[in-house]
């Protein structure tokens, strides 16, 4: 209930990536009561519900208000039916580096985050 009534920001971080089941459990009634609230979202990575590859919802998602992306775009992030899910996109280079994800991405991430750490994509 005390969810329900929060009027502040509220982070996600319920589910990780790589989710292809419902949430079940605490974790769907946990998503339930985020949307339910008065309060904004802002979802770490992914909303909790959402798939990282396919965009699809199985079943309970947070709807966020933001989403902050971390290091590497998930394909399920752009997906047109994702949106409605995601809110603003923004994303955040990561203590990871670039070269953890090839030297083919490297002058792209270069080029991405030249204007600071943190980017709204749209």
């Amino acid at each position: 209930e005390y969810i329900r009534e929060w009027r502040g920001v509220i982070v996600d971080g319920i589910l990780g990536s790589g989710i292809q089941d419902p949430p079940r459990g605490v974790s769907a009634d946990a998503i339930r009561a985020c949307n339910d609230s008065c309060g904004q979202v802002l979802a770490i990575d992914l909303p909790s519900g959402l798939n990282h590859v396919t965009g699809e919802t199985p079943g309970d998602c947070i709807k966020a208000t933001w989403t902050l992306n971390l290091h590497m775009f998930k394909s399920g992030q752009l997906e047109q039916k994702a949106s409605r899910f995601i809110g603003e996109l923004w994303s955040a280079e990561t203590a990871l580096g670039f070269t953890t994800f090839g030297d083919g991405l490297t002058p792209k991430f270069v080029e991405f985050y030249k204007n600071g750490p943190i980017r709204q994509v749209w």
